[in-house]
């Protein structure tokens, strides 16, 4: 199996996404990578978990602003590791928010997996301001978990809700060692063990916390190395594609 991290660009926002207001001493808005991941498996199926932002910018109602160069396209990213949007076999979904199911539409008719919370969070009347439904009300064979468990060999959903209703996480059991990826149940370090600073950007605080708490109970169980969701620090320490993990 071979993991591949893809670079989506950055998004510029408000430092009360990740921090909660006086809890920060840094500037008034931070900048922040936007991480897509490419998934080989064994048997040579071809997943892609989160699809970034719509190409056309950010749809949902939002102060924040997308940097994005041709390169970080996810049609250039996935071209890196010699994939096109046609190649993949399913997508993967974290969460609705609209830096994460924003190129939805590349993949349309695919096989779709979010958690049933989430998407009806995201269907509902006035879903909140991140989401943007023009992004994810897409044509395709969408399946609804309910909890955890194996989507494909090797690979396990983690429901991690309290950043939205229906967050999810996965754990991709690579050769090297499992590896755990947060997406926005743990934006960055900050925001997890020793610190877990609260994002400002959470719809359930309770839920958060224990999600961090059932993150933490996975690395141990697993001995799992965990990428964070948009953290700009770890980011420069990742091989990102065409490199990969396996």
């Amino acid at each position: 199996m071979k993991l591949y991290v893809l670079d989506n660009g950055y998004i510029e926002g408000s430092y009360q996404i990740f921090y909660r207001e006086n809890e920060y001493d840094g500037g008034g808005r931070i900048v922040f990578p936007v991480n897509l991941f490419l998934i080989e498996t064994d048997d040579a199926k071809k997943l892609l978990f989160d699809t970034g932002v719509f190409p056309g910018g950010i749809r949902a109602k939002s102060s924040s602003y997308r940097y994005q160069s041709e390169e970080q396209t996810v049609e250039k990213q996935l071209l890196r590791c010699g994939v096109v949007p046609g190649d993949i076999d399913a997508v993967i979904l974290s969460h609705l928010h609209y830096d994460h199911a924003g190129c939805l539409f590349l993949f349309q008719g695919k096989d779709f997996y979010v958690s049933r919370a989430e998407y009806e969070a995201a269907n509902g009347e006035n879903p909140p301001a991140a989401y943007a439904p023009a992004d994810y009300r897409v044509d395709g064979n969408w399946h609804l978990l309910e909890g955890d468990g194996e989507l494909f060999p090797g690979i396990e959903a983690v429901m991690l809700p309290g950043h939205t209703p229906g967050m999810m996480g996965l754990i991709v059991h690579l050769q090297s060692g499992p590896v755990i990826l947060t997406q926005d149940a743990v934006y960055a370090a900050d925001n997890y063990y020793p610190k877990c600073m609260i994002p400002g950007l959470t719809m359930d605080e309770g839920s958060y916390r224990r999600s961090l708490e059932k993150v933490l109970h996975l690395q141990n169980r697993y001995h799992a190395s965990l990428i964070f969701g948009h953290d700009a620090a770890q980011r420069k320490q990742l091989k990102m594609a065409p490199a990969y993990y396996e």
